[in-house]
């Protein structure tokens, strides 16, 4: 185990407080946290109290302590994601970004440009790739369970509002059907709430993209009060389907949340052993596991900010196509 990783959390909001939180708790041996950055004076001095760290008042004075290393930017409005990152990386630091990575793909390619100019690590906090569900759909992809591939579906149920939600929970939906899926799509075909208002005034969203091979991946996020009716995943394939019901925390009961209908035996429950995670604690990998072999050069960061710039690129996809109602071709060299 190397030294601990000094790490500066920009902003104070519910992000910036849980990656807080976490590493404290749970991280504590390999990373230190030095202290918190916020331009609301009050809200910085509360949460630098609750943590016993230092409050800066602005990015250049966090910048200027060579104890922090690493820099966590997790903001709010997502706009200042990109002005920051940047400053960051340029001042020589490891930079973590909140989804979404940034606003534009524009934006994306200018962060994968500085990143490598100054060769420091830039990697995205798409966290969800570690959720349960997620997980064990990957697992049956890689298993080849269901044989080709010619249908994947993922959906999330919840009551967003009007706020954010294609560049919020979108970001993490659309991050992890573009894993599934490969990759970026040829087509996209999008539908928005509030499709002529601007970036951050999504409440609900759906994508439909169409790939070369004939794979067509469907990822939305639809308001629901009551119980959960609609599967969390739905994957068609040449030797059957899997339906899998809501389940994300460790504590869940697994087995019972997926059903396997075979194309020759009809429905059956898919009884497998998660490999994912360790018995008996079922303890789901960790994102900042990976982020401290990464920092130590100890192999790669898990969520490459080049898949995170394809995750923007279907966003922008998504409103240019719900806006002029009409298939948006993604460029080869998009790709």
């Amino acid at each position: 185990m190397g030294s601990r990783i000094g790490v500066g959390i920009v902003g104070c909001g519910f992000g910036a407080y849980h990656h807080g939180k976490t590493l404290a708790a749970e991280y504590d041996d390999r990373f230190k946290l030095i202290g918190f950055c916020d331009v609301n004076r009050q809200r910085l001095e509360q949460t630098c109290s609750s943590f016993n760290v230092r409050g800066y008042s602005d990015i250049d004075e966090m910048l200027a302590d060579r104890n922090v290393e690493l820099v966590i930017i997790a903001t709010r409005p997502h706009t200042t994601h990109f002005p920051l990152a940047v400053k960051s990386l340029k001042a020589g630091r490891n930079v973590v970004v909140e989804k979404p990575m940034c606003i534009t793909s524009g934006e994306a390619r200018e962060m994968i440009k500085v990143r490598d100019e100054t060769r420091r690590l830039l990697t995205v906090h798409q966290n969800r790739r570690w959720d349960m569900d997620y997980l064990d759909i990957r697992q049956v992809l890689e298993r080849g369970t269901l044989g080709e591939v010619r249908c994947i579906r993922s959906c999330y149920l919840g009551g967003f509002g009007e706020v954010d939600c294609l560049y919020d929970m979108g970001s993490h939906l659309i991050d992890q059907i573009l894993r599934l899926a490969g990759g970026l799509p040829a087509k996209v075909l999008g539908t928005l709430a509030y499709p002529d208002n601007e970036w951050n005034r999504q409440g609900f969203f759906s994508a439909g993209m169409l790939y070369g091979s004939g794979l067509i991946a469907e990822v939305s996020a639809v308001p629901q009060g009551e119980s959960f009716i609609i599967p969390r995943f739905y994957l068609l394939g040449t030797k059957g389907i899997i339906i899998h019901d809501w389940v994300q925390r460790c504590e869940d009961a697994m087995l019972k949340h997926m059903t396997f209908a075979s194309a020759d035996k009809g429905i059956e429950f898919d009884f497998f052993r998660p490999e994912y995670y360790s018995s008996p604690a079922w303890k789901i990998p960790s994102y900042y596991d990976n982020l401290y072999d990464a920092v130590n050069g100890r192999g790669e960061v898990a969520v490459k900010p080049e898949e995170s710039m394809e995750t923007i690129i279907v966003i922008e996809a998504v409103i240019r196509s719900a806006r002029e109602k009409c298939f948006v071709d993604i460029k080869r060299g998009d790709r």
